[in-house]
């Protein structure tokens, strides 16, 4: 009877240690896994050993995007690149509503607790990286380093930031560099498309 209550008091103890790892309602490539995440099936790929770092992907692609990647950087971190919700491999029919940045922003904490990964290194790029900021920001005791490449969503910390500190105080000169810079940007598209070569 003691060696039956020891079994079911450490089947306990795991059953809150270890991630729930869902079972996967679309089928998972090969070493791919997934952990349940706010009533979705999260999938990511895990690679290395150490301190963790996590990779949220843009708009336009998935934990894949990070292939190339994934190898260097499992030399000195247990990598995980992360499938935001709706993204492959799941074969989302576009029905629902929790297809949000908002969504994504709540989804990738709720991975890293699950995971029990504790304070991480984030490595968001383009929207993830809108996603990786927001998380930070709501989420510091989560973040060892939060890790910015292309990303969008920095808009709104400029406007805070410009709020605080009460600007633009010369409106005039603002706007006159503003219309300077958005020249300097139209003529490098405009060199970029062609019609200039």
């Amino acid at each position: 009877m003691k060696a039956l209550r020891g079994n079911f008091a450490w089947a306990v103890l795991l059953a809150f240690v270890l991630p729930a790892h869902a079972d996967p309602k679309w089928l998972l490539p090969g070493g791919i896994k997934s952990v349940e995440v706010n009533g979705y099936e999260m999938a990511y790929q895990e690679m290395g050993s150490g301190v963790p770092l996590v990779l949220v992907h843009g708009a336009m692609n998935d934990y894949r995007s990070w292939s190339q990647l994934m190898p260097v950087f499992a030399k000195k971190y247990r990598v995980f690149a992360v499938s935001l919700r709706h993204y492959f491999p799941e074969r989302w029919d576009g029905a629902g509503d929790d297809f949000s940045i908002e969504q994504h922003i709540e989804d990738v904490p709720e991975f890293i607790k699950k995971m029990n990964l504790g304070k991480v290194h984030l490595l968001g790029h383009s929207r993830g990286g809108a996603v990786a900021l927001n998380v930070a920001k709501r989420n510091p005791e989560l973040i060892r380093t939060l890790i910015l490449e292309d990303a969008s969503g920095l808009e709104a910390l400029l406007s805070e930031y410009l709020k605080a500190n009460d600007w633009p105080r010369k409106p005039l000169q603002t706007e006159k560099r503003w219309r300077r810079q958005s020249l300097q940007v139209r003529l490098i598209e405009a060199y970029r498309l062609g019609s200039t070569r």
